[in-house]
């Protein structure tokens, strides 16, 4: 994108604020963002920030950061889940303009009621498997920052070593899972979103 996606301004919130709401709306209870620095100004109240411990390496390493955040291993004290569902964490990448925090809360849902051993719900769209918009397994911290460790840095590849429930999403919903990549994405959304602003207006 050539500028720190967070930071983009879309309707008047940058896409690191909406997918911070969008989280919010789908009943997270503690949010982490993990950054290249670990800096935590302009972020809202209880939402914390946690160093990337190996920026440009991709987003395995990150997502082993903010697991390991999560369920107290960096604090050597990793807390068990007190009710169904608290072991599962929902990441998400903040280039997703329109993350639907029912989607969200769905993805999140069928991780909750999978077997304890499925690792993640990984959401399927156009034959693509969407792992920065999936739910995941709090334990899965330490297996895939073994393989991390190990010299595996493809996200893909490191959930393929564990039971994962992959789901098919079609329809409306798939809008929650458009991504901007690059000034020409980043363009034809603001078009659209113009086109559909002035639509209304009319």
């Amino acid at each position: 994108m050539g500028t720190d996606k967070t930071r983009i301004v879309l309707g008047g919130r940058t896409l690191l604020e909406r997918s911070i709401d969008a989280l919010r709306q789908a009943g997270a209870e503690r949010i982490v963002v993990v950054s290249r620095d670990g800096d935590a100004t302009g972020l809202p109240d209880g939402v914390l920030a946690v160093a990337d411990s190996s920026p440009g390496s991709g987003p395995l390493g990150g997502i082993v950061d903010g697991l390991r955040h999560l369920a107290g291993v960096d604090r050597g004290a990793a807390d068990a889940p007190a009710r169904p569902g608290d072991d599962v964490v929902v990441v998400v990448a903040s280039d997703h303009p329109d993350h639907d925090p029912d989607e969200l809360a769905f993805v999140a849902s069928l991780l909750a009621t999978a077997k304890p051993r499925t690792a993640a719900a990984i959401p399927v769209v156009d034959g693509r498997d969407q792992t920065l918009h999936a739910a995941y397994r709090r334990w899965l911290a330490e297996p895939l920052a073994a393989q991390f460790d190990a010299g595996e840095r493809s996200l893909h590849r490191a959930l393929d070593a564990h039971p994962t429930l992959r789901v098919e999403r079609t329809g409306p919903v798939r809008r929650s899972y458009r991504d901007l990549d690059d000034p020409t994405d980043l363009a034809a959304y603001r078009a659209e979103s113009a086109s559909v602003r002035e639509g209304t207006s009319g």
